[in-house]
């Protein structure tokens, strides 16, 4: 009897040691493993081509990067343009393939929703996006560049006209407008009815002839669009100096559609032209 505890001691004990060993008992979960990306922003389309501009260029105020593995969402990463490094952003990113998401933008008061996948903006402005998968390894680049597309549409408006002393305001109101986007593929989301866009004019206008142009900026959902649009002339009293009412505005992605005309008369001449900025441009008179 004493022999076979002795034994079963012996044996408890080897059991013991092999559980304390220096040997790892799990590997660690997939991911456990991370490694620097830095990604720059040195090119962009603002055209049908690529164009050397970087964010700072552009005069943009915020960059988002949204990190899915598996389509779960590992982290988000924002950039603002007064931090020191803006423009060049590095994230730690677990070992696998990662698909990113890249957002930059000069719209006010931005807000995010991971959960709907979205970016929207009081006011939006130029906008660029691009996506990019990644395969993080202890092999892999530790530096990656992105190339950023514009998703924003812009309105622009000229008056002809003279403008007349005692004009304070003019007043832009699409029948429908897109003030964010799904920053999963750059479609326009997130559409308003009827919501007023106004600018103040500077008294440096007064009495001037086609110089008064104003521009809008907005999204496109996944197919080009159409909407109305009423353009009002205000003075600083609220009371109306001209208006006009352009019916089935045409908006695309990266393209300017432009209308020109007097908004103290009516003439409806439409005509079109080309603008090295942006995409070729959708011009107007009326």
């Amino acid at each position: 009897m004493k022999k076979f505890q002795l034994g079963l001691a012996a044996a408890l004990m080897l059991s013991m040691s092999a559980c304390t060993s220096d040997e790892p008992q799990n590997e660690h979960p997939t991911g456990w493993e991370q490694k620097t990306i830095t990604f720059t922003f040195g090119d962009v389309i603002t055209q049908h081509t690529m164009t050397r501009a970087d964010v700072t260029e552009l005069d943009l105020t915020d960059l988002w990067m949204f990190d899915y593995v598996g389509g779960e969402l590992q982290q988000t990463v924002h950039q603002s343009n007064t931090d020191e490094d803006f423009g060049v952003l590095s994230a730690s990113m677990g070992y696998g393939e990662h698909t990113l998401y890249f957002v930059a933008s000069r719209g006010t008061t931005p807000t995010t929703d991971t959960d709907a996948k979205t970016i929207t903006w009081v006011k939006p402005s130029d906008t660029f996006w691009a996506t990019a998968t990644v395969t993080v390894s202890p092999s892999s680049e530790s530096s990656k560049a992105v190339t950023l597309s514009r998703v924003a549409t812009r309105l622009r408006i000229t008056v002809n006209d003279e403008v007349p002393v005692g004009a304070a305001k003019f007043v832009i109101i699409p029948s429908q407008w897109y003030y964010g986007i799904n920053y999963t593929d750059g479609n326009g989301i997130a559409p308003s009815s009827n919501q007023p866009r106004e600018v103040n004019i500077p008294s440096s206008y007064i009495g001037t002839s086609g110089q008064l142009a104003i521009a809008i900026f907005g999204f496109v959902p996944s197919a080009d669009w159409q909407t109305d649009i009423t353009a009002t002339l205000k003075a600083s009293d609220e009371s109306t100096l001209g208006q006009v009412t352009l019916e089935d505005v045409a908006l695309k992605r990266n393209i300017t559609t432009a209308y020109s005309g007097g908004i103290l008369g009516t003439s409806k001449d439409f005509t079109l032209t080309a603008d090295d900025t942006w995409g070729d441009e959708d011009v107007h008179t009326w």
